[in-house]
């Protein structure tokens, strides 16, 4: 379902969409006692599409400004200022008005199924302070409450071009015009779990994530505002230092620059998930392939050391769903990198621009989509194998069925010639038994004729 044709902050702040000064708003927000979520449906939605919002949305948040835990960075000139907690609206304010260079804004979640640690009130003011586009919505759904992943596929790319590409003025230096884009990404990680075997077919040590990212470039403050729902330790790191340097040297930032960092952090996960993937999927396939049978001379021989059983299938049907949920990951990152970077080019100032760094962003963004092409050839391949493993031990478990079912035929049969047997005996004592029988009389009434002609 697309929410970005949703009036999100008229859903949201039904009450204050008529509220023009801050200091109102501030206020109306504050008596909101409430974080439940009532969002308007559509002339063209079905009835049953208000449920599955409403639905979708009052799972997302906190449920109130307790659950609040948010991390600011913010970078001018040669310093880095952090804070982390629950801003209050005039925090928030203030931060909007001051003269930084960038501002990142990192909500998480306490796990992958559970709410995000801000609510609704302090969310829906973000994004009405910094005039988010209603499209952003569509990556902030699929982060909820849930007892399992049922969203694999992100909304594509957006973007939004609010100023002309470049601006030029007789009285100031040229610079890129205001724009603003979002995306959505997976990556993986180790989960460190200790309380699942490997015998049980849902065991695995990797955990398939998600992150959203939304960048706005205000032209008129010089600044870069980032909101991360979700990062991994990995790219906060990166990032950190990146931003920390840049400071310090007083150089000026890409405005692309953040984006290669944060897809620079998924390939060497990503990599090794594939080996994982491919030794787990190689075990099984060797107890398939490698199985033997007693004879290869005799028909339907019965198959030796065939120790494939039902957990091995079940694990099986999961590395293939896996994989299939490789492809449409992949898919949708090489979609992304290859529109940030076409985006990259466009506005690339190039002799206009001091310091351009464009054209190692756009190589390096190359190299990136060189590499989710790779992985992406190799999901291919991995599920070839693995629906080929499949079918073999499909045709192994009919050829073992077909087995047993010759070697109860050659039973049945077996019995069948044994009861004939058995009765041709039977008739046999039978006869034998009647032709005593009729001989014992025929003796005792020889005498009786003997005695009647003396």
């Amino acid at each position: 379902m697309c929410y970005s044709e949703k009036k999100s902050l008229e859903v949201l702040f039904d009450d204050t969409k008529a509220l023009e000064d801050d200091e109102l708003y501030e206020e109306s927000t504050r008596e909101r006692a409430s974080d439940e979520v009532t969002l308007d449906r559509p002339d063209w939605a079905a009835p049953s599409v208000d449920d599955d919002v409403n639905d979708t949305f009052s799972k997302t948040f906190a449920l109130s400004e307790k659950g609040n835990d948010i991390d600011i960075w913010r970078f001018r000139k040669d310093k880095m200022l952090n804070s982390s907690g629950s801003p209050a609206i005039k925090a928030v304010d203030s931060i909007y008005s001051s003269n930084d260079s960038v501002q990142l804004f990192l909500i998480g979640q306490k796990n992958s199924y559970a709410r995000l640690n801000i609510n609704i009130t302090l969310f829906g003011y973000l994004m009405h302070k910094y005039r988010v586009f209603e499209r952003f919505w569509d990556f902030v759904a699929p982060f909820s409450v849930k007892s399992r992943e049922s969203d694999i596929g992100h909304a594509p790319f957006r973007f939004h071009q609010s100023e002309p590409v470049v601006l030029e003025s007789l009285m100031t230096d040229v610079k890129l015009g205001s724009f603003e884009c979002a995306y959505g990404f997976r990556y993986v990680e180790l989960n460190n779990r200790t309380t699942q075997v490997e015998e049980d077919p849902d065991y695995d040590p990797w955990s398939v994530r998600q992150t959203t990212v939304y960048q706005q470039y205000d032209s008129a403050h010089d600044r870069n505002v980032f909101f991360l729902i979700c990062p991994s330790q990995r790219v906060k790191q990166a990032l950190k230092v990146a931003l920390t340097r840049r400071a310090e040297s007083n150089v000026p930032l890409n405005a692309f620059e953040m984006h290669r960092i944060v897809l620079c952090t998924l390939h060497d996960n990503w990599r090794a998930y594939l080996r994982s993937v491919e030794k787990e999927l190689a075990n099984l396939s060797d107890k398939v392939t490698l199985t033997q049978v007693r004879s290869e001379s005799e028909r339907l021989s019965p198959l030796m050391d065939f120790t494939v059983n039902f957990i091995d299938r079940q694990k099986l049907k999961l590395i293939e769903d896996k994989i299939l949920d490789l492809q449409i990951i992949f898919e949708s990152l090489q979609n992304t990198v290859a529109k940030m970077q076409r985006q990259c080019k466009v506005h690339c100032m190039a002799e206009r621009c001091k310091r351009c760094t464009c054209s190692s962003i756009v190589e390096e963004l190359e190299e990136q989509r060189h590499e989710i092409d790779v992985n992406l050839k190799k999901s291919e391949t991995l599920l070839k194998r693995a629906q080929g493993t499949a079918h073999l031990l499909s045709d192994l478990l009919d050829y073992e069925n077909a087995q047993i079912a010759h070697h109860n035929e050659v039973s049945l049969n077996k019995l069948v010639q044994e009861s004939k047997d058995e009765n041709s005996r039977m008739r046999l004592l039978t006869q034998e038994r009647s032709a005593r029988d009729a001989a014992g009389k025929t003796f005792q009434k020889l005498p009786t004729i003997c005695s009647n002609f003396v």
